[in-house]
């Protein structure tokens, strides 16, 4: 396959999983609030949430990149930091989403990125490449399927 080829089809795959991805965030929020008015507690989804990422993590593990299983010891408190924050991350999003419309929630959740640019823009010297300023002062929208 030529380079050009190669490209184009690497593209295209980065599309379909953009496209995936935003269409499964959508189902989610969803989900989520359809079972937590069926008395679904934010602690038992973040739990299920967990379980079911840590098994397809790991089965794409064990098929095809058998040997990145074996971590040194030393990035073990790393990964268990970054697991306990993504645990928490997860659990804040379920927990607003159950006491808040999904629309609200979404964009107090999601507006932090730029609230905290503004922040360190306005008290600290510029330190962001331009590219990034750019993404972070576009407004985001947020469906919602209410």
């Amino acid at each position: 396959m030529s380079g050009e080829r190669r490209s184009a089809t690497y593209r295209l795959v980065g599309y379909l999983m953009i496209a995936t991805a935003s269409l499964l965030f959508g189902f989610n929020g969803n989900l989520s609030r359809l079972l937590f008015d069926d008395g679904i507690s934010p602690v038992t989804l973040v739990e299920l949430r967990m379980l079911i990422g840590g098994v397809c993590l790991l089965t794409v593990l064990l098929v095809g990149r058998r040997k990145e299983l074996k971590v040194p010891r030393r990035s073990l408190g790393w990964i268990c930091a970054f697991g306990l924050s993504l645990a928490l991350v997860t659990y804040t999003y379920f927990v607003s989403i159950s006491l808040l419309p999904i629309a609200i929630a979404l964009v107090i959740q999601f507006s932090s990125a730029p609230f905290l640019f503004s922040q360190g823009r306005l008290f600290r010297s510029p330190l962001l490449p331009p590219t990034l300023e750019v993404s972070l002062s576009v407004p985001q929208s947020v469906p919602s399927f209410q």
